[in-house]
């Protein structure tokens, strides 16, 4: 798609805008001295109908009865009458008998005519005007041709088109000078941007720019805070990771120079076992970190999902790990549960909660599931049979990396409740802790508000792992 000039954008349609003002006007201007001519005109065509029977009045009043082959008019009164132009006709009728007129005025009307203004077309256009005088029974016809006055009008509307036409190159410069002048803030903003480095995020300040810049230079400013927050973001995820894996591969360093001076076959391959943990304890590590720094990264659009689903694969890798240390996982579940989240984040809010619950329970116990809902919100708990937290440190572990005094002697990254808590916050929820009433463990509760079911038609139906109540016990 081509680019288009902003400038040039603004200037055609300001010139648009004023030619077509200038033809309102000048159209509006022709109306209104088309009427006024046409007023004046007709005011002097009934004047001049009182004048022509002010000039008869002497002749009518004398008795005489009127020959229609003699004039009223004397040649001076026919010349008073028709002016410098020279073109009016009348006619006159007394008792609805012609007594007199002007030489064509038959043309206009062989007998009497009702009163008032009207145009004619004969040869040409006429405006005629008949008055009815009742002292002597006389009806009065005088013309004159219509392209007296439109020739008057079509002068007028000259003289107001031309000055207007040559107004328009004058202020189409105009037009052109102020564009250039409201667009350089425009250029000074954008001069100001393209110097600055990727790192310089400050804001701008609103105060220094127009009115009409100030919602680009908050959009400009939430833009900036943005970056700046995810810069933030992935240089903490960075610093994390770099502090976090500097332990176990120091730890895999050592191990191996020891399983290099190792003659012994069965030291060698105890070294390698616990080469082989410190490396899956690493893998951990950066798998919770990718999916902390994947939760950070908010995006604008919102997704839906089934967080039963969710559920349902996070129990797809938990359950063996029960089973490896002969535990039950009893789950309940409702048939569906939409919340506003992406399936993983749900999926990891249910796996870091039962990783735990499993971590941290003996062997051969009992850990509960249960994700109910309301008419406003899903609820997920994971009851565990460890040692609990402390009320005094249940704020504090969710901070990343921060794991409670119980959990010293376990291993653990330390991420799973911050991830817990980074996701529930997305979905807008909460996340709850408290230990179990009247015996040892742990409930963590996640509640998360519904959303109307959205499924996509034609969806096929997935085999599910959570039934009304399912128990993942040891074979």
């Amino acid at each position: 798609m081509a680019a288009h000039s902003l400038t040039r954008r603004f200037f055609v349609h300001g010139v648009i805008l004023l030619v077509g003002v200038l033809t309102i006007v000048t159209i509006f201007e022709y109306f209104v001295a088309r009427r006024e001519v046409n007023a004046l005109y007709d005011s002097r065509l009934a004047a001049s109908a009182s004048m022509l029977y002010e000039l008869m009045s002497e002749e009518l009043s004398d008795g005489t009865k009127p020959n229609p082959g003699r004039s009223l008019l004397s040649d001076e009164d026919k010349q008073a009458f028709q002016g410098s132009e020279g073109r009016r006709l009348y006619a006159v009728w007394k008792d609805g008998l012609l007594i007199d007129r002007s030489a064509g005025g038959l043309m206009l009307a062989d007998k009497e005519p009702p009163t008032g203004f009207r145009t004619i077309t004969r040869d040409r256009d006429w405006r005629i005007y008949v008055a009815h005088f009742r002292d002597h029974g006389v009806t009065v016809l005088v013309a004159e041709p219509a392209s007296l006055r439109n020739e008057i009008i079509f002068n007028a509307a000259t003289d107001l088109a031309l000055p207007a036409a040559l107004l328009i190159p004058g202020m189409v410069f105009v037009a052109w000078v102020l564009g250039q002048d409201s667009l350089r803030s425009m250029k000074t903003l954008i001069g100001q941007l393209g110097k600055r480095s990727y790192s310089e995020l400050s804001p701008l300040d609103p105060a220094s720019w127009p009115v009409e810049l100030q919602p680009v230079i908050n959009a400009m400013n939430r833009l900036f805070e943005r970056l700046s927050a995810g810069f933030e973001r992935e240089k903490q995820v960075t610093d994390l990771a770099a502090h976090q894996l500097r332990t176990p591969l120091a730890a895999l360093r050592l191990q191996i120079q020891t399983a290099l001076r190792a003659t012994d076959p069965k030291e060698r391959h105890s070294v390698l076992d616990r080469m082989l943990n410190t490396i899956v304890h690493a893998g951990k590590q950066v798998d919770s970190l990718l999916a902390l720094a994947r939760l950070d990264r908010r995006t604008e659009r919102v997704e839906q999902c089934d967080w039963r689903q969710g559920l349902e694969a996070a129990l797809i890798g938990v359950l063996p790990l029960a089973s490896a240390r002969n535990q039950s996982i009893d789950v309940e579940a409702v048939p569906a549960a939409w919340i506003s989240l992406d399936s993983t984040s749900a999926e990891l809010i249910c796996s870091c909660i039962l990783e735990n619950a499993v971590k941290f329970s003996p062997p051969e116990s009992d850990i509960r599931a249960t994700l109910e809902a309301d008419s406003t919100h899903a609820s997920f708990s994971v009851a565990d049979a460890g040692p609990g937290i402390p009320s005094a440190e249940r704020q504090r572990v969710f901070n990343r990396f921060v794991r409670g005094s119980e959990a010293v002697t376990t291993a653990g990254s330390g991420l799973g409740l911050s991830i817990v808590a980074v996701a529930t916050e997305r979905a807008g929820g909460e996340v709850s802790l408290c230990n179990r009433d009247g015996r040892s463990g742990l409930v963590v509760t996640v509640r998360v508000p519904l959303v109307a079911e959205t499924k996509s038609l034609g969806e096929a139906p997935r085999p599910s792992l959570v039934k009304d109540k399912v128990s993942a016990s040891p074979s």
